[in-house]
């Protein structure tokens, strides 16, 4: 995968997510953890008309990694 979020666990007892799925279903177009060094939690995602996603959730500490697209 050439774009998306970071592909690494980040530590911390809980990471996010985000995935998207190819429009013919076969598998997936990128994937990959949200997150900071402590606990990071995901409460909702967004996709506009461009495809971009956004992920809404909370963190004990932040390091913004990613923008996917």
């Amino acid at each position: 995968m050439l774009v998306g979020p970071d592909l690494t666990y980040n530590s911390g007892r809980y990471d996010a997510f985000v995935a998207k799925v190819r429009p013919d279903g076969s598998g997936l177009q990128y994937a990959g953890y949200i997150g900071g060094t402590a606990d990071s939690v995901g409460h909702g995602i967004a996709v506009d008309s461009a495809g971009a996603a956004y992920v809404a959730g909370s963190a004990i500490r932040t390091s913004p990694r990613s923008r996917c697209s």
